[in-house]
């Protein structure tokens, strides 16, 4: 028996995929070896070609820009094991070893550049922490508004990252706290501090951002479409209001 190649139905096919604009190597889930992260880290992807006869397209200026800026953390986190490793359990755990170091890292970094201008640690938390750490969601709700028919995985995104942040973030640490300070015969006391201030503000705004939800519905689409960049002005505007309703607090305007 001898196989050949049908080079006619290669080049169909080639052709076919140029016209979808469908890249195969982008349809592989996960990595195979370490060799191959670094040379996706360090290889600056190329926009495809959309028409027949056409090679890819030069990157643009912001394109080349954005690749400087990010090359450190590319290859970075290519040092995490790659998905073919144990089934990809070692991706997962050491993927949440660098997520868990990171974000102290830009935590101790927020609190010293807060102490330089004179800001307090309440501040700099609702801020420059928060950016820094919700920025993440941030690109993984609009990836997956862009890539899904419905908001339903954008939104899901927000609430679970932020149910995560409540009960594990909080909870986990707190409780380890609590079983230690109890083993050593004393109580762990936690000062509220603005913190009834703070949520009070923030379900006032978090309602507002549900109405607008609710709202959109009738409009035909919670995201995008009509009225958008409305939506988009109250949402940051909300963000906005609770920043520096949370500051003044902190610094005693507030009775």
């Amino acid at each position: 028996v001898i196989i050949q190649n049908d080079d006619e139905l290669t080049d169909a096919m080639h052709r076919v995929l140029i016209k979808m604009n469908i890249n195969l190597d982008r349809l592989r889930i996960g990595s195979d070896s370490w060799r191959m992260q670094f040379r996706e880290a360090l290889q600056m992807a190329r926009p495809e070609a959309t028409e027949e006869g056409e090679g890819p397209a030069e990157p643009s200026a912001l394109a080349y820009l954005m690749f400087l800026l990010s090359i450190f953390w590319r290859v970075l986190f290519a040092l995490v094991p790659p998905t073919s490793m144990n089934g990809g359990w070692a991706t997962f755990f050491v993927s949440l070893l660098f997520i868990g170091l990171l974000t102290a890292l830009i935590g101790d970094l927020a609190a010293l550049f807060g102490c330089i201008v004179g800001l307090k640690d309440s501040v700099s938390a609702i801020t420059f922490v928060a950016l820094g750490t919700s920025l993440p969601d941030l690109f993984a709700s609009q990836a997956a508004a862009v890539g899904e028919e419905t908001a339903d995985d954008a939104i899901n995104n927000v609430l679970g990252s932020n149910g995560i942040n409540v009960f594990l973030g909080l909870g986990v640490p707190w409780t380890i706290a609590s079983i230690y300070w109890e083993l050593k015969g004393q109580r762990f006391p936690v000062d509220r501090g603005d913190t009834p201030f703070s949520v009070t503000v923030f379900i006032a705004l978090a309602a507002v951002a549900v109405g607008i939800i609710v709202f959109r519905r009738r409009l035909g689409a919670e995201l995008g479409g009509r009225g958008r960049w409305a939506s988009f002005a109250v949402l940051v505007s909300c963000w906005l209001i609770y920043i520096v309703a949370a500051s003044l607090k902190a610094y005693d305007h507030f009775g």
